[in-house]
């Protein structure tokens, strides 16, 4: 099987709030798996087609302030009974927010190697 990826991916778990893009649902809380420059997987209970487009509300531990950005989902996986796992391609992030959170991303990534290497 061939990678598609563009960019690396690293396991960062975060808690994320996500709204259907039409705003007729409430904000349903959500766990990043992995994360990238282009888009996030995430963790959840509820199946979202492919194509659909969401908002994400991503929480950076110590952070007060929440990283914003829109996205389509890429792609669905049943696992589990309950659990799904849907990789979302971001279609608009501000680059101050996704800054913060490849600078998040990459600070973790450091810690993990650090303890690793011990």
């Amino acid at each position: 099987m061939t990678e598609r990826r563009k960019f690396m991916r690293f396991n960062v778990l975060l808690d994320v709030l996500h709204t259907a893009f039409d705003g007729r649902d409430a904000k349903v809380p959500m766990r990043s798996k992995d994360i990238s420059k282009d888009g996030v997987r995430l963790s959840g209970y509820n199946p979202l087609p492919q194509g659909s487009r969401i908002e994400l509300e991503m929480k950076i531990p110590g952070d007060n302030m929440p990283i914003i950005a829109s996205g389509e989902i890429a792609w669905t996986a049943h696992v589990g009974e309950t659990n799904y796992d849907y990789g979302v391609r971001f279609t608009k992030i501000e680059n101050y927010d996704r800054a913060r959170l490849l600078g998040y991303v990459y600070n973790e990534w450091i810690k993990t190697r650090k303890t690793s290497v011990i």
